[in-house]
């Protein structure tokens, strides 16, 4: 078990082209409506907007910190989801939470980390509601809170790498990530 399932999911990466450059909100709005749409398609059982699927971070990686001024900040690959990527994957959670669907609307400052991430910011893995400081959230004097600790991934010959999950919608990479029915098939013209 590596931690996620891939059966019946698939993924449409998403070129903003010129979106690209358009204010956050009209980019956001766009792609919730677009995601409402496709969850009214038959054979969809739920819709995801991320950056990448559980085991492409597209080489995002960022940084978090117990302090403002990162002196001991810990490396983590990044991804941009929103409440219904963990569920599409049934990526199970160790402690904690996963995000609402308000969190995601509104950018809350919380975060989802891996317990590779969580052993790394605190010793004892402790990190649930524990707050750090994100180095690109806000102008990096932001602080988010970690509402949820997510079971590493087990992928065959690879040692998990700390992660960490932020309720957004992409700056770049913009995916659509669809759950379909068992055993169903879907085409360009469906979408």
């Amino acid at each position: 078990p590596l931690g996620f399932v891939t059966e019946d999911i698939y993924r449409i990466t998403i070129n903003m082209g010129s979106q690209a450059s358009s204010p956050y909100e009209e980019r956001k709005n766009n792609l919730l409506a677009v995601s409402n749409e496709l969850n009214t398609n038959s054979k969809i059982i739920d819709v995801s907007i991320a950056s990448a699927d559980p085991i492409n971070s597209v080489g995002r990686y960022d940084y978090l910190s117990a302090s403002p001024d990162y002196q001991g900040r810990e490396k983590t690959l990044l991804s941009y989801i929103d409440h219904s990527y963990l569920n599409i994957f049934n990526m199970k959670l160790k402690a904690g939470r996963n995000f609402t669907a308000d969190e995601f609307k509104v950018d809350a400052q919380s975060i989802i980390v891996n317990e590779a991430l969580a052993h790394k910011l605190q010793s004892d893995g402790q990190a649930l509601n524990k707050r750090f400081y994100w180095q690109n959230g806000g102008e990096g004097k932001d602080i988010y809170q970690v509402v949820g600790i997510l079971r590493d991934l087990s992928l065959p010959n690879a040692k998990e790498e700390p992660r960490m999950f932020i309720p957004q919608v992409p700056d770049h990479n913009v995916q659509f990530l669809l759950q379909l029915k068992p055993h169903q098939k879907i085409n360009k013209q469906e979408l």
